[in-house]
């Protein structure tokens, strides 16, 4: 067995494999313009810009033979946000092992990823009084500068602390907040919740709810959010159960303004397939790959964009369900009085547009 044993090492000292460079074409030189923005969600001139911006971040300090240069890893990065299928299938297209598509995505993500506080920012004043006269020509809701909601994204199982990783829906996800526009751009992510955590909580222990709850909000204006929400004076839900033809108005109203934000979702999904189908990433790498699929959907919204075709259907559905409302007995004093608060302002914007 001994002699056998020493036979195989000095063979494989003998006999080394030599390494194999696959040959790799360039997408850009041999894609029109058509097939390169189906395949990869932007134009030619964009993807040279975006790598222009990165190119310090992902270029490789010293240039070996067969490596990536800056363009293709944004292109095998692109490729896969745009289909959200295995790396290893995106290695292949590229003439790369799984590991270095692996590498090349996690490199260009968080080289993108420096970017996302550009691209996904609450509006000033300005632009948010534009936001209001916007959803008021939708159905006459006023005053609204944003609608919030969440949606699942599916993970794969994760190594540690798997049982909170899994919703409602019994599958993996990050439960990602989103705050939209009335031109179904994202002004605020959150995306790094287990998908067992609700709406509600995401929302309530995010920088932004202190913000609107201080005696100093940011902005002059309300957000719309379904009913799992809590209602304040700055968030408005729907009422339970109208008894009255106006309130009956302002629900309908409510909900007709606030599919803004799921128009918004679903868009970016069709976009971007790996935030519809499913991330096959432990959820650190997916908490980086979210929120810049989320920042270049606004990159897309700017540039006015086209969507590009559908190739699929929907198969997760992502309604994560309302959340009973607590009742008053389970609410401390301060929370009570936000909440009447909230009533009451609700009630004003009722009698008096509604």
């Amino acid at each position: 067995m001994a002699a056998f044993i020493a036979f195989e090492h000095r063979n494989r000292r003998v006999f080394r494999r030599h390494r194999v460079f696959r040959d790799r074409t360039h997408p850009l030189e041999v894609l029109d313009d058509r097939e390169v923005f189906t395949r990869f969600r932007f134009p030619r001139h964009f993807i040279l810009e975006l790598t222009d911006e990165i190119c310090d971040d992902i270029e490789f300090p010293v240039r070996r033979q067969g490596a990536l240069t800056p363009v293709l890893q944004v292109l095998l990065t692109l490729r896969f946000y745009a289909t959200g299928t295995l790396q290893n299938v995106i290695g292949d297209l590229f003439g790369v092992t799984q590991s270095t598509a692996s590498r090349t995505i996690s490199r260009v993500t968080d080289a993108l990823l420096a970017h996302v506080g550009e691209w996904i920012v609450m509006p000033n004043q300005e632009k948010a009084d534009r936001n209001k006269v916007d959803f008021f020509d939708m159905q006459g809701f006023p005053n609204v500068v944003g609608c919030v909601d969440g949606t699942q994204i599916r993970i794969q199982a994760p190594f540690f602390q798997e049982h909170e990783f899994v919703n409602r829906k019994n599958f993996h996800s990050i439960n990602v907040q989103v705050i939209c526009d009335a031109d179904l751009k994202f002004i605020n992510v959150i995306a790094r919740w287990p998908g067992s955590v609700h709406d509600a909580r995401i929302l309530r222990e995010s920088p932004l709810f202190d913000s609107f709850e201080s005696n100093a909000p940011p902005l002059d204006g309300i957000i719309l959010g379904d009913s799992g929400y809590m209602l304040r004076t700055w968030l408005m839900t729907p009422v339970q159960n109208p008894e009255t033809r106006q309130e009956t108005g302002y629900n309908f109203a409510h909900s007709s303004t606030r599919t803004t934000v799921e128009r918004s979702i679903g868009v970016a999904k069709q976009r971007w397939q790996c935030l519809r189908y499913g991330l096959r990433l432990q959820p650190r790498k997916a908490c980086r790959v979210i929120p810049v699929c989320f920042m270049l959907h606004n990159r897309a919204r700017h540039l006015n964009l086209p969507l590009p075709p559908d190739e699929g259907p929907d198969y997760f559905d992502d309604d994560d369900g309302d959340a009973p409302i607590p009742c008053e007995g389970q609410m401390n004093i301060t929370e009570r009085a936000r909440a009447a608060a909230g009533k009451a302002a609700r009630a004003r914007i009722i009698n008096n547009c509604f």
